[in-house]
């Protein structure tokens, strides 16, 4: 009993562990709002949830990737006011994103329904949490504190899930209140965040310093993060505004849906590039050997899944949706599909960013942009919501076979076989 303990302890583990919390949480919230809301409603959500990724996505380009890097190479008490410094940033960082968030809720669009007042600061509320949980949860995964990112999912998602699961069975839940339910259970776990951190006294030239250090590293990864969410996103802004906000709530259901294989990919994420940057500090024979080593570790395992659930796509979508969702089962499949190319994708992403070749990474999220921009309107006018999926498709071709051929040049130049 204490080697499985001491086994489920290792931060590797309690990663999946805490990324299984998460996209449980999130599956389990999707699910309830597909049931209790309907289709409509749950595509409505899907509008709320593609824009907050775009907010976490240039979070993440400027905020967080710099910092899992950064923290491989400091310690002790200069890392602590390295994070201090970091905090102060990500205060400042939320005030800019609520002034975006107010301009995006006013405008008048078809992809929202009619808001009351109160469900726009609620919506500006929901954006706060959701930043500030996740900034918390990934410093403390970077700096191999886990289990701290594991209590601070915990809270969130089991009072979110079990408020909601509440009101569902009381016939009381509606869009305005799921979207207060899920602000008020994010407090508690960025508060407790916020108690595991321990600050260090700061002074303006390091608040400066980190400033400088993150707008140089993240310039060209907050660029490439538009053109990501652009490029995998246009083709869903593109379907709803052709098939309407249904087709879009069918594709959202799929990705939900698929929260179980985001697991290991947020693993891959949130957990691995500050490791394979420790282990390239010490050789890239020993980088390489982690890349190639995690990849093997996990491939199988993800493989097996992908086709159990494309096999069983149907019943697993009548359960999560009910019946008016089996109708978008080779939706799921292609999902499927198109996961699996995702995580081809991932080691070698990681060596890019590992690396700090970001200007290559802008590159090769440009070109998918561009292809996105071209085909877009074509493909979907002709194939529907098989256009979304193939579209999606082409651009994971591209961008992997691009980054491909750059770190290939790249090793060669420094006498380096990627193995």
């Amino acid at each position: 009993m204490n080697k499985i303990l001491n086994l489920v302890r290792q931060p590797k583990y309690l990663v999946l562990a805490d990324q299984a919390v998460a996209s449980a949480g999130n599956f389990l919230t999707g699910l309830i709002i597909a049931k209790a809301l309907g289709l409509v409603n749950f595509g409505y959500f899907a509008s709320i949830w593609m824009f907050q990724f775009l907010i976490i996505s240039l979070q993440n380009a400027f905020i967080i990737s710099p910092m899992q890097i950064k923290v491989a190479f400091e310690e002790g008490e200069s890392r602590q006011k390295y994070l201090t410094a970091l905090t102060l940033w990500q205060l400042g960082w939320s005030v800019l994103m609520s002034v975006i968030t107010i301009s995006a809720i006013s405008l008048k669009t078809s992809y929202l329904p009619q808001l009351a007042m109160q469900d726009m600061i609620f919506l500006l509320l929901w954006m706060w949490g959701y930043c500030w949980q996740d900034f918390l949860r990934k410093i403390f995964i970077a700096l191999n504190k886990v289990y701290k990112a594991f209590w601070i999912d915990m809270i969130t998602n089991f009072l979110q899930i079990l408020w909601l699961v509440v009101e569902w069975q009381n016939e009381q839940l509606t869009f305005s209140l799921t979207i207060q339910i899920i602000v008020i259970t994010f407090l508690p776990s960025v508060l407790l965040g916020l108690l595991f951190f321990r600050f260090k006294s700061t002074t303006v030239k390091q608040i400066k310093e980190v400033f400088v250090y993150h707008i140089k590293d993240g310039k060209w990864l907050s660029a490439t993060a538009l053109l990501q969410w652009f490029a995998g996103n246009y083709y869903l802004i593109v379907a709803a505004g052709a098939l309407g906000v249904v087709a879009l709530g069918a594709i959202r259901m799929a990705q939900n849906v698929l929260g179980v294989v985001s697991i290991f990919f947020q693993a891959f994420e949130n957990y691995i590039p500050t490791r394979s940057a420790e282990q390239l500090s010490h050789s890239k024979k020993a980088f390489h050997q982690y890349l190639k080593n995690i990849t093997s570790y996990l491939f199988g395992g993800i493989v097996a899944l992908l086709l159990v659930m494309g096999i069983f796509a149907k019943p697993i979508l009548e359960i999560c949706g009910g019946g008016e969702y089996t109708q978008y089962t080779f939706v799921l499949r292609g999902f499927l599909v198109l996961n699996l190319f995702i995580f081809l994708g991932y080691p070698v992403r990681i060596a890019i960013r590992a690396m700090e070749m970001s200007r290559d990474i802008f590159i090769g999220y440009l070109l998918t942009t561009l292809i996105s921009w071209l085909l877009g309107p074509w493909i979907i006018d002709e194939l529907g919501i098989t256009g979304v999926i193939t579209g999606l498709l082409i651009n994971q071709l591209v961008l992997i076979g691009y980054l491909y051929v750059r770190l290939t040049y790249q090793l060669k130049l420094s006498s380096t076989r990627l193995v």
